[in-house]
């Protein structure tokens, strides 16, 4: 899967993409840049994000 250079949660959904990430190619760590972050968003993806070994957030 080639990564999007923008998702916008209308044709791409952020949530997908992550998971397909994590799980798909096996991404042990990740770096997110954003400006809001629910943690509704954490929990629908508690399970792939269980799975990494390193995770850092920026706003």
């Amino acid at each position: 899967m080639g990564l999007p250079d923008y998702i916008d949660n209308r044709k791409i959904n952020l949530e997908t993409i992550l998971r397909e990430i994590i799980e798909e190619e096996n991404q042990l760590s990740l770096d997110i840049a954003t400006g809001y972050f629910r943690i509704e968003a954490w929990l629908r993806l508690e399970t792939a994000m269980n799975k990494l070994q390193s995770y850092r957030k920026c706003y």
